[in-house]
């Protein structure tokens, strides 16, 4: 639904209704049992970090949605989980070995493989959801990192309002009215699908390790393959699925090492 819609509306504008729509489904939700305790997170600091985190990851990964096929993005921004990894071993001290090292390194050749610089189309357009990742993978280490010192409802809300307030700030440059009553359900829809997803992820770090949890998004690699085909008729190459599978070994190889 987001590719369809960047491909009319600016991405911050994309973004600023997503983050809205979820900020609007969890704070009531979340408002409606624990009150003014929504706005007043204990480990604020880290919870406006972790909007920022989100304000990277998504524009970057909306960009590269607008520039590359699906699954490929997707693929791109599947070696978050490694970097998250990665990321906790130094900011949680969570247990960390060569074998994460090993998979960040083979994650970042699928990278490459997929991309291809000097002989494929995607090389500089993959640079957006390389850095999106990046981002992605800040956030899932700090829901981790505040998992234990705020109620999942507060980290789920603090998030998405945090980013929607970033991206309000553009938002003046950046209006275009709804085209459509079908674009404004993609609009309502984005935001629902995030919203629920957030409040999964958020509880699934408070129950379970960066190391543990991260992994289960490459179920999206299959998923985007599968949607790009049936509805934009993007079929991967060979060498981009190749560069797929490789990134997805080494989350899985990361997991079962543990």
């Amino acid at each position: 639904m987001v590719k369809w819609l960047v491909a009319d509306y600016p991405v911050v504008m994309v973004a600023w209704v997503r983050m809205g729509v979820i900020a609007v489904v969890l704070g009531v939700a979340g408002g409606s049992q624990i009150g003014v305790r929504m706005l007043r997170p204990t480990a604020w600091r880290l919870q406006v970090l972790r909007g920022a985190s989100a304000v990277l990851g998504t524009v970057m990964v909306f960009l590269g949605f607008r520039a590359m096929p699906l699954a490929e993005c997707l693929a791109i921004v599947s070696i978050a989980p490694v970097l998250a990894n990665l990321f906790s071993r130094f900011w949680l001290d969570e247990r960390g070995d060569a074998t994460s090292w090993a998979a960040a390194f083979a994650s970042f050749v699928g990278v490459l493989v997929i991309a291809r610089p000097g002989f494929g189309i995607f090389a500089f357009d993959a640079i957006y959801p390389l850095v999106g990742a990046v981002g992605l993978a800040g956030f899932l280490t700090l829901t981790r990192a505040v998992s234990h010192r705020d109620d999942p409802r507060v980290t789920a809300f603090f998030g998405p309002l945090v980013a929607f307030l970033m991206f309000s700030t553009a938002m003046p440059t950046n209006w275009v009215s709804p085209k459509s009553a079908t674009h404004l359900a993609l609009f309502l829809g984005i935001g629902l699908l995030a919203a629920v997803a957030q409040v999964l992820q958020t509880l699934a770090y408070r129950y379970g390790s960066t190391h543990r949890i991260a992994p289960f998004s490459y179920v999206a690699l299959v998923v985007s393959i599968v949607i790009g085909w049936l509805v934009f008729r993007a079929v991967p190459d060979a060498w981009s699925l190749l560069g797929m599978s490789i990134i997805a070994a080494a989350g899985v190889a990361m997991v079962l090492r543990r």
